[in-house]
């Protein structure tokens, strides 16, 4: 095995690479083994924590933690993204309130934020499968294809009609 294969380009993992989900939406996602996000990760969880005045955070407090830390270190942006029929435009509250509804779209966000070959540089060899996805379908490695948005999981939040309005 060459290392090169585990090494991803650093411009990628900062400024983030645009993976195509579903309905023609897309998500700008950055690498989430940078420092920026585990350090928001770190923050955020000791600050959890102390609040807890030391005992193990429950589930949604794990929840908020990682909604928290996520936005704006690994979820960057979107575009395509609809709710009523009207443009929900990406902004910090509006990807918390929607991360906070969806653990399908959690763990795709994430999912991608720590598949390395989506940071590698066109050409670069890769070493892992681009996706597993929901219908058994594997994408081979070292290939620079995505899986269609039909193919691909996804979730769309709840729908529910408190979510932010549009800035």
């Amino acid at each position: 095995m060459d290392i090169g294969e585990l090494i991803a380009d650093e411009s990628l993992q900062e400024t983030g690479v645009w993976i195509p989900f579903r309905d023609g939406a897309e998500f700008l996602i950055a690498y989430a083994g940078r420092k920026k996000y585990r350090d928001k990760l770190g923050r955020i969880s000791a600050k959890m924590r102390r609040m807890n005045r030391g005992r193990d955070l429950t589930t949604a407090e794990l929840d908020t933690v990682t909604v928290d830390s996520m936005v704006g270190t690994v979820l960057l942006d979107w575009k395509g993204i609809s709710k009523g029929g009207e443009p929900f435009p990406f902004s910090d509250e509006n990807a918390k309130w929607w991360l906070a509804r969806s653990a399908e779209l959690r763990d795709f966000i994430f999912g991608e934020a720590n598949t390395i070959v989506n940071f590698q540089k066109e050409g670069e060899p890769a070493s892992e499968p681009l996706a597993d996805l929901k219908s058994g379908t594997e994408i081979p490695a070292g290939t620079r294809e995505r899986a269609t948005s039909t193919e691909r999981h996804g979730g769309s939040g709840d729908g529910s009609p408190d979510a932010p309005q549009s800035s």
